[in-house]
């Protein structure tokens, strides 16, 4: 008896495998006289400037700063390593302003993709290497969370899709 209760915790023990690290993300807000100088010098001025925030965030061994403003009414947020160096800007558009040509192929590409979906978000990323794609976020109905990220060329070709971990907003899950 001993030794099937040795047996089956040894196996018990190889099934679990090995421990997983899962490492958190913590965001915090920064005021304006404890943000680092590469920010308060990347921080466009003028009236269509509203609603300036400074963020770090540490997601294990890693810290990031993020920069977040609205220009004419329009969210932007801006991402940079933390010895200054720009990782990515993005910037909130409407699904509607892209040419019809774009909103198609998108669409065909999410219809295709999902049963039944949202568009909850769409942005205009460009990254460290000035490449410009079109992140559309999607709320729909499969698991884990019901919220994806896929992004797109300017002409509408799909490029990625990242199932977002934690979601923000309500999803169609």
């Amino acid at each position: 008896m001993k030794m099937l209760v040795t047996t089956a915790l040894i196996f018990l023990a190889g099934c679990a495998g090995p421990e997983k690290k899962v490492s958190s993300t913590t965001d915090k807000t920064l005021r304006a006289k404890d943000a680092p100088g590469f920010l308060l010098k990347a921080t466009p001025k003028g009236a269509a400037i509203d609603d300036v925030e400074y963020f770090i965030k540490k997601t294990g061994d890693v810290v990031t700063y993020e920069l977040k403003y609205e220009e004419h009414g329009q969210e932007v947020s801006v991402h940079y390593t933390d010895a200054g160096k720009l990782i990515e800007k993005e910037k909130d558009i409407k699904f509607s302003s892209l040419s019809q040509t774009v909103q198609v192929l998108i669409r065909r590409h999410l219809d295709q993709r999902f049963k039944k979906y949202r568009i909850e978000e769409t942005e205009l990323r460009t990254t460290e290497d000035h490449k410009e794609l079109i992140d559309v976020e999607v709320s729909h109905d499969e698991k884990p969370t019901g919220l994806s990220e896929l992004s797109f060329t300017l002409t509408g070709e799909f490029v990625s899709e990242e199932v977002e971990s934690m979601p923000q907003i309500e999803t169609l899950n």
